[in-house]
């Protein structure tokens, strides 16, 4: 079973996950975290967000 998304991808989400919560917008930040997570387990980035 592999990923769904590239790293490409993983950098687009994260981009978007810190927009999202520099905006205050932290439901929608936490859903994008939650994906980089089901995706990329390994990612320390998205724990810490």
């Amino acid at each position: 079973m592999g990923n769904r998304y590239s790293l490409s991808d993983f950098a687009d989400i994260y981009r978007s996950a810190l927009n999202l919560y520099e905006a205050g917008r932290y439901a929608e930040a936490e859903e994008s975290c939650q994906r980089m997570i089901r995706s990329f387990p390994q990612a320390a980035e998205a724990m810490h967000l």
